[in-house]
């Protein structure tokens, strides 16, 4: 099985629909990847790992292969030039 930090959106759904891992779990292996190298690549803003793990939670977790982005415009935080 692919590690579920590195799964496409697809392999994700796959694993999601046969219950073979949940947003919650993809969402935890994500979270501990980003924690695991931000301190020394630096390139994340605006990271709410609480309000991730919400939303998995949720089941609003909005998984698109790719996406490093955590809309630090909808969470009200300043967002710096060419972001």
């Amino acid at each position: 099985m692919t590690q579920l930090h590195s799964a496409s959106a697809a392999e994700l759904l796959a694993l999601h629909t046969t219950r073979e891992a949940s947003p919650v779990e993809a969402t935890r292996a994500l979270i501990a990847h980003i924690e695991g190298w931000e301190p020394r690549l630096h390139a994340i803003y605006g990271f709410d790992a609480e309000d991730a793990r919400a939303q998995a939670r949720l089941g609003v977790v909005q998984m698109a292969a790719g996406c490093g982005r955590m809309r630090p415009a909808q969470r009200s935080w300043p967002v710096p030039p060419g972001a």
